[in-house]
Parts: C-alpha cells; structure tokens; sequence
C-alpha cells in the first residue's frame, strides 16, 4: 500500500464517523480562578553572598607611551564600558574620547566592552594602561 493509500483510507474513516466541536467554550463553563490563579511570592531570607552584588571597582592609570609623556587617572566601577571609561580620562585630558586608544598587556581595548571583560577585579586593585593620543583634527 502506497502512501498516498494510507491517506486516502485515513480520510475515509475520519469522514465516516463527524465530530462537530464548538468554536469557543460557552463563557458560563469557564471558571475564572482556572484563567488566573495568584502565587504567593514566598518570603525567603536571601542566603547567598552579598559581596557578589557590590560594585567593584578599580583604580584606573593610563599614560602615554609616546612624548609628550601624559598621565590621568581615576576610580572606575569594573561594569563600565571603555567608551566611559575614555570619557572619564578624556576629561582629564582636555580632549575628545575618540582621540584616545588604551591598550592593556599589549591588546587594544574595545568601546562597547566592559572593562571587567580585560581586568579580574578580585585580584587586581590598580590597573595600568597603556594610552595613544591621536591627532584628530
């Protein structure tokens, strides 16, 4: 048997015994606490460890490799991304963010990335970087 047969024969059957089903539930069969029940949120003490949650925050040196030697520093929450972080030295500096490029252990540091994505916060305390002023006119 083919299986354009089986089907065929399946559709037979199915044809010869209708059921009629309603579109929709009658709306007095419904019982509303079955729609929408409310849980209680249970009232647990948090067990685990605060610390996970703090701020962590690193001190901050980047200076020029290049004369003129130039120097800016700061206290930085390791979750900022480095476009803050440039905004933050740029400031210093007297200059524009996109005129900075830091580097850290000889990698180029990203804009959109967070500086916790280069630096282990909980073993480190000051980071230093290596920083290029570009002229930008």
């Amino acid at each position: 048997m083919s299986e354009v047969q089986i089907v065929k024969s399946f559709l037979e059957e199915l044809s010869k015994t209708p059921r009629n089903h309603p579109d929709s539930i009658p709306i007095e069969k419904i019982d509303e606490t079955a729609i929408s029940i409310t849980i209680p949120a249970p009232l647990v003490e948090f067990q685990g460890n605060l610390a996970l949650f703090e701020e962590k925050k690193v001190h901050v040196v980047a200076k020029t490799v290049r004369p003129p030697i130039q120097q800016a520093s700061t206290e930085i929450n390791v979750q900022s991304t480095i476009l803050e972080l440039k905004e933050v030295l740029a400031s210093q500096l007297s200059t524009q963010p996109s005129s900075i490029r830091l580097m850290y252990k000889g990698k180029p540091l990203v804009n959109s990335r967070l500086l916790d994505d280069y630096v282990d916060a909980d073993s480190v305390s000051e980071v230093n970087l290596q920083m290029f002023l570009m002229n930008i006119s």
